[in-house]
This record gives C-alpha cells, sequence and structure tokens, in this order.
C-alpha cells in the first residue's frame, strides 16, 4: 500500500470515534465518492491499518461488580531478588 495520506488518517480518525459509522456518512465526512471511500476502507483492512471493529460494553447496566483474576509467576523466590526488581513486601 503507498503512504498512507491526510484522507486516509481521517477515515482512521473517525472509524476510531465511530466504528458503526455507514460508508455512505464516512464518504460524506472525508469529501469522497462512497466507491472511492470503500476503497480506501479496503486497503486500510487489507494492509493491517484496521485490526478489527468493538463496541464497549457498559458493564454497570449488566452488573454490579467485576471480579478481575490474576496471575503471577516468579523465576525466583529470593527476597532480595524481588526487591531489586521493584517489588516491596
Amino acid at each position: 500500500m503507498k503512504q498512507l495520506d491526510k484522507i486516509d488518517y481521517k477515515i482512521l480518525d473517525i472509524l476510531q470515534k465511530d466504528g458503526r459509522i455507514t460508508n455512505q456518512e464516512l464518504a460524506c465526512q472525508v469529501d469522497l465518492a462512497p466507491s472511492s471511500c470503500l476503497l480506501r476502507l479496503r486497503n486500510l483492512e487489507e494492509n493491517n491499518y484496521l485490526s478489527g471493529y468493538h463496541t464497549r460494553v457498559n458493564l454497570h447496566k449488566i452488573c454490579r461488580f467485576v471480579t478481575c483474576l490474576a496471575n503471577v509467576n516468579l523465576k525466583n523466590h529470593i527476597h532480595q531478588e524481588l526487591n531489586d526488581g521493584g517489588l516491596y513486601f
């Protein structure tokens, strides 16, 4: 793919704010014909400038608490090495 230009960056910026925007609306915002906009969008996807389309779920609407489990593995359990690595007990 050629180097990104201002329009490509504008497309990326708009998609970051609204991944559900229609191609028609996107084309309008970047002043392109819908077919040209779709071509640019497909090129961005094919060249991995976009890694997917996501949504954020409002967890407060679904549940009151979220539990997070973390696992820590240590190479050595020597107290001095823990302190040297920035872990203090």
